[in-house]
């Protein structure tokens, strides 16, 4: 049985812009004031920085991975087949064997007759999360992309993810109501479920309220003795409405339950930062949006693991893209992507 980690009390490493020019050390012992002055995130109570573990990576969770749909695709496989005129689907069955990961903490829809306002303000009103929707993806793993936005000659800020990533395959993701499943009676609140990324099959449970998305837990897609059914405490705020940029939130969870039929017990430390609004570019044509640093921080087994991911969300869109970094990457600004992610028509 894993023994339970304590919560630390210092604040996730505030990935976000504001933060982005503050100074880093990477030496343990090197003196520190907030978590923001240590490469790893946490300013130990005696003021000296704390080290970030390699090895961590191997911990249950990984960061949230976003995907979004559109109301707009024709009906398709709500197994998440691929598109018949589209690259291979990558889906693949889950490693039963590989601890749990955390999933996407914002799978939005758009809303009926929205229709955007252009004020950079992305409000609860002009998304919508409805069981039944099918998420048309195209994904793309390990490969170079630099996050910075270029300018365009009216001042805009633009980021280019209509481009062709080398290994780019489309997807296709239901949102699942959590009633007609397994985990319905766990999780009795839940607005909808879907799969965490292109890699495995586990999914995150959701509530959506009048003014924020919360993650309620991960789940496997099969009850049985090897199931994964992993409950946050208290749920984690994904996304908190009106999204624009300059706000922020974070939420302390601790996380407990089976993962791959084993017991699990860990701390997870989020923080959501909207730093940026712009114009993004997809394969299914250009969104403006607002852009949002998730930084998890991760306490398991010992050990603890930075990751960030950048969430591009539209109005009346809801997630159009997301820009995934590899595990103690820093941030808030990427070079390289575990995974890239935007919407396809």
């Amino acid at each position: 049985m894993l023994r339970p980690i304590a919560l630390f009390s210092a604040p996730l490493l505030m990935l976000s812009m504001s933060l982005a020019g503050g100074a880093c050390s990477a030496d343990p012992a090197a003196s520190c004031r907030v978590n923001a002055d240590c490469a790893s995130g946490v300013c130990n109570a005696d003021q000296t920085c704390a080290v970030v573990s390699q090895d961590a990576r191997d911990a249950i969770f990984v960061p949230p991975d976003v995907v979004a749909p559109s109301d707009t695709v024709a009906p398709v496989d709500t197994a998440g087949g691929t598109d018949s005129q589209a690259p291979a689907d990558t889906s693949a069955a889950a490693d039963t064997a590989a601890p749990a990961d955390t999933a996407p903490p914002a799978d939005t829809a758009t809303g009926p007759g929205c229709v955007p306002n252009g004020d950079h303000v992305v409000t609860r009103d002009e998304v919508s999360f409805v069981p039944g929707t099918q998420l048309r993806l195209r994904v793309a793993s390990d490969v170079a992309f630099d996050t910075r936005p270029t300018t365009s000659a009216a001042g805009d800020l633009r980021w280019d993810l209509a481009q062709n990533f080398d290994g780019d395959a489309n997807l296709t993701v239901p949102l699942l109501d959590p009633s007609a499943q397994w985990f319905g009676a766990s999780f009795p609140t839940a607005t909808y479920a879907t799969r965490r990324s292109a890699g495995d099959e586990l999914l995150g449970v959701f509530r959506a309220d009048d003014d924020a998305l919360y993650l309620l837990g991960v789940v496997s897609p099969a009850d049985g003795a090897a199931r994964t059914e992993l409950v946050y405490d208290p749920p984690a705020k994904m996304l908190s409405f009106p999204l624009e940029a300059g706000t922020s939130w974070e939420t302390d969870s601790q996380v407990s339950g089976l993962s791959n039929g084993a017991w699990t017990y860990a701390t997870e430390n989020w923080h959501v930062s909207v730093d940026l609004d712009g114009t993004v570019e997809t394969p299914a044509g250009a969104f403006g949006a607002v852009r949002l640093i998730v930084g998890l921080y991760r306490w398991f087994n010992g050990s603890f693991y930075v990751e960030v991911q950048q969430v591009f969300v539209a109005e009346c869109e809801g997630t159009v893209a997301v820009v995934k970094g590899h595990g103690n990457d820093g941030g808030p600004e990427l070079a390289t992507a575990s995974e890239i992610r935007r919407r396809t028509p």
